[in-house]
C-alpha cells in the first residue's frame, strides 16, 4: 500500500519474534488482530495471552515481543516501514516515545 497515513500487513509467528530481545517501532503505533492460532505479546509493562479475535495495541516506542504459533494482522498508522523497526538485545528502561 503506498500511503504514507498507515498500512497493514500479516505476520506469521513461529516461536518467538524476535528471536531474542524486544522489538520497537520509533514512529508507528499498530495494532494486532489475531486471526489463527494462540500465543502472547510482552511488553515492557505486561504480558498478554492471546486466542482467535483477540486484539491489542502497540503504542510507538513500546517494546515488545511475540511468542506462539499465529498469524496476525497488524495495522500500523503511520504506515510501518523498515527503517523505523529496530530489534533490541534487551530491554531499554528508558526510551524515547
Amino acid at each position: 500500500m503506498e500511503n504514507t497515513k498507515m498500512n497493514i500487513g500479516v505476520a506469521e509467528i513461529a516461536g518467538r519474534y524476535p528471536d531474542q530481545g524486544y522489538a520497537v517501532n520509533h514512529e508507528c503505533s499498530e495494532m494486532g488482530y489475531l486471526v489463527k492460532g494462540a500465543g502472547k505479546l510482552v511488553t515492557e509493562s505486561a504480558e498478554t495471552t492471546l486466542s482467535v479475535g483477540d486484539v491489542v495495541y502497540i503504542p510507538r516506542g513500546e517494546q515488545f515481543y511475540w511468542e506462539g504459533e499465529m498469524t496476525i494482522v497488524l495495522p500500523c498508522a503511520p504506515a510501518w516501514h523498515p527503517e523505523q523497526h529496530k530489534v533490541l538485545t534487551q530491554l531499554l528502561k528508558t526510551l524515547p516515545k
